[in-house]
């Protein structure tokens, strides 16, 4: 009988030893007045030791071993010790700090005062949950901002709605927009979240020379993302402790440009530390590059309203913003010959010059020639065409989305074209990406933690 008992024992102490869990038995220590206020392990397997880094613990008292524990996880002490008084098991998902890793924990009382922890570590699973949820939050907040950037022709409006896009879809702890003034101060435009007078409390001045190492300056002068990854790590800098105080953990500095130039940044702070990672700074420089985008189309858009004007005023007072526009200004005959083109029209059409472009007739321009006839049909029907949408070719042969206005007088056709080839792309992306993360980012997200 005696050697069955020592056999049972060995065997269940080899399956204690070689439990992929770790395993705690624990006896809590009261003080005087009956409340608890320590624990002693009294057996811990070999799993235990593996998965906390914590070696020779049997016998000793948790504050000792984790001196901090009841002050950064004061939740684990409580319900250790409550299980150990009530005797009702309880399961729960932990981070504990002083060790850095995430456990599901079950605890159950073999005896009065007695606890046992049963746990395993899921820290990898937490920060592959962790990493997808990030990438989800940035895929939401790019494809709101591109149904922003195809609808929204207002600069003013348009900064508001990127800031709002990136707290109410992007989950952001706060953002804000700010532009580049004469002297090189940034001034807030736009703001959306947990601001509480953060922006009223820093000055950035991007020709100050002590601020090269700035995360504003490094994105004015490189034209790319800068991260600040933990605001904890940057004590030394000055708004570091205001960012602290709002729950500013970590941050991306989004340059944003107009006509290629840096005027401004977007600004995103997130409540965790270490949110931007690789493929997170990716989507944020395609968010620049979007927002980027609908300045250029804001600002295209008030230049073609002011070569309309052009057109309805004197050429001799208005040559000059023509010559000068983004927008094609042209005047031809009826035979396609091309009367007058502006630079933006030589340069739409890939032509080294307006003279180069004036050599060739204008249904050389067209993908379709169909497409002259069509238009002129109109013309000679309503003299005016607004609006009108087709694809062109340029000097090089290239397929070019067109925009045009156009007026027919005295045989003569004037009118304006803009190039919206990257307005097409940019609606047809929104078709194809909105709320989708690609295959490959999340696959490869979901293997690197596989096999980590």
């Amino acid at each position: 009988m005696e050697s069955k008992l020592i056999e049972s024992e060995k065997f269940y102490r080899k399956l204690f030893e070689n439990m992929l869990e770790g395993f705690a038995h624990c006896k809590v220590i009261f003080d005087e007045q009956g409340n608890p206020v320590d624990w002693i392990f009294l057996d811990v397997n070999s799993s235990f030791e593996r998965l906390t880094g914590l070696e020779n613990i049997i016998g000793k008292r948790v504050m000792e071993a984790i001196p901090s524990i009841k002050d950064v996880n004061p939740e684990l002490f409580e319900i250790c010790c409550r299980v150990a008084l009530t005797g009702r098991s309880e399961i729960f998902e932990i981070f504990i700090k002083p060790i850095e890793i995430w456990l599901n924990i079950s605890v159950f009382s073999p005896a009065k005062e007695h606890f046992v922890v049963v746990f395993n570590d899921f820290t990898d699973n937490k920060v592959a949950e962790e990493r997808i949820e990030r990438l989800y939050r940035l895929y939401a907040t790019l494809s709101q901002i591109n149904q922003s950037v195809v609808r929204i022709k207002d600069k003013k409006e348009l900064f508001e709605t990127i800031c709002k896009v990136c707290v109410e879809f992007g989950k952001f702890r706060m953002a804000w927009i700010g532009l580049i003034d004469e002297n090189g101060n940034i001034r807030p435009v736009a703001h959306s979240g947990y601001e509480d007078g953060y922006l009223d409390k820093i000055t950035i001045n991007v020709k100050d020379k002590p601020s090269l190492n700035r995360p504003t300056t490094l994105a004015v002068n490189n034209g790319k993302v800068t991260i600040i990854e933990d605001v904890k790590k940057e004590l030394y800098r000055e708004w570091s402790d205001d960012a602290l105080l709002r729950g500013y953990r970590s941050l991306a500095v989004i340059p944003l440009k107009l006509k290629g130039d840096v005027v401004g940044n977007l600004y995103i702070y997130a409540s965790e530390p270490d949110f931007f990672n690789e493929d997170e700074i990716d989507l944020a420089e395609e968010i620049g590059t979007d927002i980027s985008y609908a300045m250029d189309s804001i600002e295209s858009e008030k230049e073609l309203e002011i070569a309309n004007k052009a057109l309805s005023e004197s050429e001799r007072s208005y040559r000059e913003l023509v010559d000068n526009s983004m927008v094609a200004v042209y005047k031809s005959n009826l035979q396609g010959q091309i009367l007058f083109a502006n630079d933006a029209m030589a340069k739409i059409f890939h032509f080294k010059s307006v003279k180069d472009l004036k050599e060739i007739n204008v249904i050389n321009l067209y993908s379709d020639p169909a497409d002259r006839e069509k238009i002129l049909e109109k013309l000679k029907k309503e003299v005016n065409i607004g609006q009108y949408e087709l694809k062109m070719k340029s000097n090089t042969g290239e397929i070019i989305n067109i925009i045009l206005s156009a007026n027919l007088s005295d045989g003569m056709i004037s009118g304006m074209m803009m190039d919206i080839t990257r307005r097409k792309e940019a609606e047809k992306k929104i078709q194809t990406q909105y709320h989708i993360i690609p295959l490959k980012v999340l696959w490869g997200a979901v293997i690197a933690q596989f096999f980590h």
